[in-house]
């Protein structure tokens, strides 16, 4: 049970720190455009 939750919970921090890069990503290239 632990180790499922704790794996949910790396999951979610990885797609938030994915989406995180892309908009910074963006933001860089709506900003130098």
């Amino acid at each position: 049970m632990f180790r499922s939750k704790q794996s949910k919970i790396v999951l979610v921090v990885g797609i938030i720190f994915v989406l995180w890069l892309i908009l910074v990503y963006v933001v860089r290239n709506v900003s130098a455009g």
